[in-house]
């Protein structure tokens, strides 16, 4: 009887272990009126500790625009490195270049807790975009 009480113990050591070293981001937005993550300029930014599926904090800052009105978008996050390769078919700024009126994307990620320093989003980019087209139309 001592193995199954011995391997559980080590499987929760495991755990313990991996949400030890689990990456922390800033999370936030500057997208008017968005309630899915705090505002970047504000002095309470959410930390969020990632996903095991991503090692890297990212900003990202992109020019939206629709109907000829425009908005300087920030965005702070966990990220991976996928998405943080510029050659990468999953580089964020590429997918949202590609499939969205966006323009002037740029994308800096960083390794280690809050290095997305403290001025990031868990919500899905349609989610995003769509906050941003309400809070254009809405002024």
């Amino acid at each position: 009887m001592e193995t199954p009480s011995s391997l559980f113990v080590a499987l929760l050591t495991l755990c313990m272990i991996t949400n030890a070293l689990s990456l922390e981001c800033y999370e936030c937005t500057n997208v008017p009126g968005f309630s899915g993550a705090s505002a970047c300029d504000s002095n309470e930014v959410t930390k969020r500790t990632c996903n095991k599926l991503f090692d890297r904090c990212m900003t990202v800052t992109y020019n939206f625009t629709i109907l000829s009105t425009s908005r300087i978008v920030e965005l702070k996050n966990c990220s991976n490195s996928f998405a943080c390769d510029a050659g990468s078919d999953f580089n964020l700024c590429k997918i949202l270049e590609d499939t969205s009126p966006v323009s002037d994307c740029s994308l800096k990620c960083c390794e280690g807790d809050l290095c997305n320093s403290a001025l990031v989003i868990a919500a899905s980019f349609y989610a995003i975009f769509s906050a941003v087209a309400l809070a254009i139309f809405a002024n």
